[in-house]
């Protein structure tokens, strides 16, 4: 059956323009496109309890039975899936990327994708402007909520990675460095994906989020963010805060839905990859494995 919502991206490995496989398509037009959804988006959905009370289903012995169904819908690679050793659909959910079938690419110059997933690249930012990437609305200044930070990273580059829920959702470091600091911004859990043709959607500035400063080898100061969606109960990390971490080596992970990694470079630091640039350009994410290329530092 044809998708509502028509999400095109562009895969890397196979070069061919794709559409994209929505979980709950049906669900999200409703919610986000239709004035009585938009209603009820705004009063229950975005709240962090429904996300709470939904997991706890998915965290139930009751969900197991939806895991074959949801990898089949979705196509999910069964490569390493071991259904026996899950207890419930939280258990899929969170599974260990296979990391054999993920390779670190070799120059040291390169920034890694550090999630499997959809990737759309901006090269200079404007703390002032607003704009929307993928149907959602983005402002500097009301995404990092700093106005030291807002200065501090003007006209740097940026690097949104959209998960989808077939992606693998734990993330990685984009080069060696050092951990410095994590903090949490609370927040709403409005949808992740390009689901609303009504109205554009708050997702950067509103939604629960966690800020990392890194301080990279190879690119400097930068920021990670990890942006948690509707169905996202938690970002858990692995608080390696003031160590030294490499490249490629374990951030955290997700609970449950989709979400997004966000990576803010200081100005003049990466030239992202080619594909990326070209493809984002024309609005079109391009498909990434973790381990692989996003662009060099210059």
């Amino acid at each position: 059956m044809k998708s509502l919502h028509e999400i095109i991206y562009y895969d890397r490995y196979t070069r061919n323009i794709c559409e994209e496989i929505v979980h709950a398509d049906r669900f999200l037009n409703f919610f986000y496109n239709t004035n009585a959804g938009l209603i009820i988006t705004e009063l229950i959905l975005k709240h962090k309890f429904i996300s709470q009370i939904y997991g706890l289903y998915k965290r139930s012995i009751l969900s197991k039975s939806s895991i074959r169904k949801f990898v089949s819908n979705m196509r999910v690679s069964e490569e390493s899936i071991d259904y026996s050793s899950f207890k419930n659909f939280n258990d899929f959910f969170i599974r260990k990327p296979d990391l054999s079938k993920r390779p670190i690419v070799e120059d040291s110059s390169a920034c890694i994708a550090p999630v499997d997933g959809k990737f759309i690249a901006i090269l200079k930012m404007e703390d002032s402007l607003s704009f929307v990437i993928k149907k959602h609305t983005f402002n500097l200044e009301t995404f990092l909520n700093d106005k030291a930070l807002s200065k501090e990273f003007h006209s740097g580059s940026m690097l949104i990675c959209r998960l989808c829920m077939a992606d693998n959702h734990h993330f990685f470091y984009p080069d060696s460095g050092v951990h410095q600091s994590t903090s949490t911004t609370p927040g709403y859990y409005y949808a992740g994906g390009p689901y609303s043709n009504k109205k554009t959607i708050p997702f950067y500035s509103s939604n629960y989020r966690m800020m990392t400063r890194f301080s990279s080898d190879h690119f400097g100061d930068m920021l990670i963010f990890e942006i948690g969606a509707f169905t996202v109960g938690s970002i858990r990390q692995d608080n390696l805060i003031n160590e030294r971490v490499s490249k490629g080596s374990h951030k955290g992970w997700f609970e449950l839905g989709g979400s997004t990694v966000v990576l803010l470079f200081l100005e003049g630091r990466i030239k992202f990859d080619d594909d990326i640039m070209n493809n984002s350009g024309s609005g079109i994410e391009t498909y990434v494995r973790m381990g692989d290329s996003v662009g060099r530092a210059t």
